[in-house]
């Protein structure tokens, strides 16, 4: 095939159609995350608890289409498509085309990329805008025009809107501008203040939102940095570490190490000297955290956006097949995820990871029906992610859905939004997974009623529940 964008185009498309495919054949429940961003959709706004509002916008979009998980998680891999062909894009005026096939290619293939293709998260916006913001700089940076400093500011500015890591970006550039003498001039020119009036704008309805509700967003994004344990557990810097090779795979990460060991030997060219300012700044950065307290494997994706271009290139120079090899296996691996999401085939596990998206549209039907029974004046949880699938797959309660409000800070979106208040705590339906702790029945003056009921599993498994009545719950 030769490597042209239209051929290059025409790849992606396939593997986005099949994936799209793969979500509607499924039967998998939304995770609870994936349930909380769509309660988050159901009312639109500026801002939510723990995330800017880019997540819920998408899914409200794509729920306008139909009901169900499918079009909950749709947005997820039409993004990711989009961000292979922004890559091309960007590695066809770095280095060539046939890099650029390559890198397209390659993207849409990475381990990490094919797992988040079946769930939504905030990942799937913001790699979308950092594919084009990094787009954009290269073509502001060779033109100068207005338009492309449009172009970044968008990019910059709904990347934020998307998750606060679009920061990342921003230290890129500066560290890039600010080193290199052909554009160090940019840093203090109206163009580059154009660029970030622009992306300012776009997050000023968030900041205001973050105002009016004390900061939320905010608090939390530190509160998850977790610096109060700092140092007491370095073994996850290195579980960290380890999960950076499953996230953009063995071959492109060894690849990817020996590039930098090898600067020396054979220098970088421009190309590839801008791509390492947005790689090595948010690796050493969320692998101090790592280090540090604690981070997540996904928590420098963004870093791979520019990996893939520069790592792709430099293979297809030293050593092609090595990374025809990675590309294979990759894709045999978006082959297995695809038939293993889709339910044709089950994993051959005794504890099937997937059993956390089961069983939930059971559970919204049980609590349904034991509820109505009890004629209550509320449905209580204390867990952040049952009540998101509680949520979802309770369309229709029989009393309205409250979260347990917990101490101060508050803790989560539903929190701020549904909390148990004193009005609602006449006849109490209150839900709780066996073997979890919970202070909240002797706080009532009497349980009325109570009993168990289980969900089945595919694997066989099961998780059981307890309920309660709770008579008058109003001392909190």
């Amino acid at each position: 095939m030769k490597p042209s964008f239209f051929s290059a185009t025409m790849l992606i498309i396939l593997i986005t159609l099949l994936r799209v495919t793969g979500l509607f054949a499924g039967d998998l429940n939304l995770h609870g995350d994936e349930a909380q961003y769509w309660f988050w959709s159901t009312t639109p706004d500026w801002g939510y608890f723990s995330k800017p509002p880019m997540i819920g916008w998408v899914i409200a979009a794509t729920s306008a289409l139909g009901e169900g998980e499918a079009f909950v998680r749709l947005a997820a891999p039409l993004f990711h498509g989009g961000t292979a062909l922004l890559l091309y894009g960007v590695a066809v005026h770095l280095f060539d085309r046939r890099a650029a096939f390559w890198t397209a290619l390659v993207y849409a293939t990475l381990p990490a990329v094919s797992f988040s293709s079946a769930l939504i998260s905030t990942d799937v916006p913001l790699l979308f805008f950092w594919a084009l913001a990094l787009l954009s700089l290269d073509r502001l940076l060779v033109t100068g025009a207005r338009g492309w400093a449009i172009g970044l500011g968008l990019a910059i500015g709904l990347g934020l809107m998307s998750k606060y890591a679009m920061v990342y970006f921003l230290l890129g550039t500066g560290l890039y501008l600010l080193t290199t003498r052909e554009y160090r001039a940019l840093l203090v020119s109206l163009r580059f203040l154009e660029v970030l009036l622009i992306a300012g704008l776009c997050l000023l309805p968030n900041i205001l939102w973050n105002m009016d509700h004390q900061w939320v967003t905010a608090g939390h994004t530190a509160s998850n940095a977790n610096w109060a344990n700092a140092f007491k557990n370095p073994g996850k810097g290195l579980e960290f570490v380890g999960a950076q090779f499953g996230v953009f795979g063995p071959i492109l990460m060894g690849a990817l190490l020996l590039r930098l060991i090898r600067w020396k030997k054979d220098p970088l060219n421009d190309g590839e000297r801008r791509l390492l300012f947005f790689i090595l700044p948010v690796l050493f950065l969320v692998t101090a955290q790592a280090f540090t307290s604690r981070a997540h494997a996904n928590w420098a994706a963004t870093a791979y956006i520019a990996a893939v271009p520069l790592v792709t290139a430099w293979l297809l120079r030293v050593g092609p097949g090595w990374l025809r090899i990675s590309t294979a296996l990759h894709g045999a691996g978006l082959a297995v995820l695809l038939v293993v999401f889709s339910g044709v085939v089950a994993l051959p596990l005794k504890r099937d990871p997937l059993d956390k998206l089961r069983g939930w549209d059971e559970f919204g039907r049980q609590v349904g029906a034991l509820s109505q029974s009890q004629n209550p004046t509320a449905i209580l949880v204390h867990d952040r992610l049952m009540i998101g699938e509680l949520l979802h797959y309770l369309p229709d309660p029989a009393a309205p859905i409250r979260m347990w409000p917990g101490d101060k800070p508050i803790h989560n979106h539903y929190e701020l939004t549904i909390p148990l208040m004193p009005e609602d705590g006449g006849r109490v339906f209150y839900v709780i997974e066996q073997g979890e702790e919970t202070s909240i029945p002797p706080l009532a003056r009497d349980i009325a009623a109570q009993g168990d009921f289980t969900i089945p599993l595919a694997s066989g498994r099961t998780r059981s529940y307890t309920w309660m009545l709770l008579e008058d719950l109003r001392n909190f």
